[in-house]
């Protein structure tokens, strides 16, 4: 279904068509490929886990190594590969990304011309200097994670004292350095119908940023807890929020375009050992950008009917019945979980 762009957007799309043609011409042909049921995902790099923070929602904690690794050399050719198929972003995600020595390397080898780059960061040491250098390297946007309104319960979810302070100078220093700011914040069905929650989005509005809000997952360190999962309720709830404030989430409408459920056709998580998954909420592997191209992995996620039809819901983190053949298929066994094992002849298309 497709939806007129807001003003906002609108303007957006300006200054990237000024700033930017060549990536504001692949979004042109990517839009075309998505109202013809095709793909574009943006990548979310998880190009290293090393993190200064043990945050109690972690979903990395129990990934099964894997004896190759990312390296600035692959992130090259995965971004060739990406490129040739109209994908447009990348984010680099981790872990902490600022801890990453490689990073300016990471940067030049997706290429900010190509591509629009953004980063995911706990704030933890997002200094103004460093704000201005991440600025310098071609890096468009941030994405701080903050998980409460109230200093202390940030720093308990974060597992770091003082954690609370250093997001919030974090996301002044990002705005004082001109850079595109997004506020990440979990949101589980404790919290979603909570006053704090409602604090925190005015706290957002009167700091002038984008609360993007990241549905809690039962994975990781929250594995097989369904307590915490959203139901529709809540997200025709949130919805309604999203009238009021700068708010949105994996559902809200993208591209000017109503996709409903991301996962392989908007959205792919790339792990430190090259598995793609279809999120960073599925724990599945597509397959390995080691073994096969990214255009076969891609083609194969978008088989499967789950990913190819719309889902009005968020699978990983909604639709209860998928997250229970998730939860029997992977429980107990390494993560990701191989898409062979997860997927049957009557989940093809």
């Amino acid at each position: 279904m497709r939806i007129e762009l807001s003003p906002v957007e609108q303007q957006r799309r300006e200054k990237l068509r000024h700033d930017h043609p060549y990536i504001h011409g692949k979004i042109l042909r990517q839009e075309q490929k998505y109202l013809h049921g095709g793909y574009a995902p943006t990548i979310q790099l998880q190009y290293n886990y090393a993190c200064n923070m043990r945050c109690e929602h972690c979903c990395v904690s129990k990934l099964e190594k894997g004896r190759r690794v990312m390296s600035p050399e692959v992130l090259a050719d995965l971004a060739r590969q990406a490129d040739a198929l109209d994908i447009t972003h990348f984010t680099i995600s981790g872990g902490e990304p600022l801890l990453f020595r490689e990073l300016p390397d990471l940067v030049k080898a997706i290429d900010p011309e190509k591509f629009f780059v953004a980063m995911d960061t706990n704030g933890w040491l997002f200094t103004e200097e460093r704000a201005r250098e991440i600025k310098a390297l071609g890096i468009g946007k941030v994405n701080i994670s903050l998980d409460s309104a109230h200093p202390d319960e940030h720093d308990a979810f974060r597992r770091k004292p003082g954690a609370y302070a250093h997001a919030i100078a974090a996301i002044k220093n990002a705005q004082k350095a001109g850079l595109l700011l997004q506020v990440n914040t979990v949101l589980t069905k404790q919290r979603v119908n909570s006053e704090e929650f409602i604090e925190f989005l005015e706290q957002m509005k009167a700091l002038n940023a984008t609360t993007a809000v990241m549905f809690a997952r039962p994975i990781g360190e929250w594995t097989g807890n369904m307590d915490i999962l959203l139901d529709d309720e809540d997200i025709a709830f949130m919805k309604t929020l999203e009238k009021t404030y700068s708010l949105n989430s994996h559902l809200s409408c993208n591209y000017g375009i109503d996709f409903g459920c991301l996962a392989v056709k908007r959205l792919i998580a790339i792990t430190r050992y090259g598995d793609v998954q279809p999120c960073f909420s599925i724990l599945v592997s597509l397959g390995n950008i080691f073994d096969e191209p990214l255009k076969e992995i891609l083609e194969r996620g978008m088989s499967f009917r789950c990913f190819a039809e719309k889902s009005p819901t968020c699978l990983a983190c909604v639709d209860r019945k998928f997250v229970k053949k998730y939860n029997e298929r992977t429980i107990g066994k390494p993560e990701p979980l191989p898409w062979q094992e997860f997927f049957d002849a009557a989940d093809r298309k």
